[in-house]
């Protein structure tokens, strides 16, 4: 009897412990008001005035975060060849979880409208250091090409894709002007991302064409800044990012930790009695 009086002391304090929510601290940019990218959000790379745009601006219709390379003359968009450009964020959010833009364990997700480039390199900087200079970013990048793969690498310079780690074809090749959705998660040593398109049945960015995994995060990028990469390899050619969304993955309670331990102590006492 007094085991059973016992159990349910037990199930109500394990249900009070499991039940205790674990805070994650969210982030959203629609980047959607014309002009200079929003505060806190740091421009790199060589897409300066003279050779670049990276701004909000609206197109189509659809507004957002314009990474565009070239300058336009009057009639077409002039420039050199190639050009790498990203763009971080530096800022605070939740209550103290996130400060300076240093992400651990966390997903994003964001929209972006695919231009005519046919680099590798567009997509998300994911736990990069903090760049030395305006031209050198170095950490771990989740890219998608227009021909149709993602892909993850580490990249430690603004010219070179760097490293190669993981790739995988998409479905289909990515449509010049069509809209996806890009998706990344790092835990731990993990990382992960993923492409979407647009289901007509779920009305959302919902229809998987692609993902890639890599397993083995060095430790010295636990944790970093996230920002908006691409490498255009021609004047004119742009890609357009909005609605970004970042999630931190909080690391378990102590009391979830330690639930079972202290249920299984208690349980031990009772039944000594």
């Amino acid at each position: 009897m007094k085991t059973l009086t016992f159990l349910p002391r037990a199930a109500a304090l394990a249900a009070v412990l499991i039940t205790t929510p674990l805070s994650a601290a969210i982030y959203q940019e629609a980047f959607d008001v014309p002009g200079a990218p929003p505060d806190e959000w740091v421009i790199g790379g060589n897409f300066l005035e003279t050779e670049g745009t990276v701004a909000v601006e609206t197109m189509g219709g659809v507004t957002g975060l314009l990474q565009r390379r070239g300058v336009w003359n009057g009639t077409a968009y002039v420039g050199n060849a190639r050009g790498n450009s990203w763009l971080y964020y530096t800022g605070d959010f939740g209550d103290g979880e996130v400060t300076g833009g240093q992400l651990s364990d966390f997903r994003a997700s964001v929209l972006f409208r695919m231009g005519s480039s046919n680099a590798p390199q567009n997509g998300l900087m994911v736990r990069s250091l903090l760049p030395t200079s305006a031209n050198v970013v170095d950490g771990y990048f989740v890219s998608f090409s227009r021909s149709g793969s993602i892909s993850i690498y580490k990249s430690t310079t603004r010219t070179e894709p760097g490293t190669q780690l993981a790739t995988s074809t998409l479905t289909s090749a990515l449509a010049s002007g069509g809209d996806y959705r890009l998706e990344v998660e790092a835990i731990g040593s993990t990382l992960k991302g993923a492409v979407y398109g647009w289901d007509d049945d779920a009305n959302d960015y919902s229809l998987l064409l692609g993902s890639v995994t890599y397993d083995s995060v060095a430790e010295a990028y636990g944790s970093g800044v996230i920002g908006l990469r691409t490498n255009h390899d021609g004047p004119g050619q742009y890609i357009l990012w909005r609605d970004l969304t970042i999630t931190t993955i909080p690391e378990p309670s102590a009391a979830a930790i330690l639930l079972p331990v202290g249920l299984a102590f208690l349980l031990r006492r009772k039944l000594k009695r």
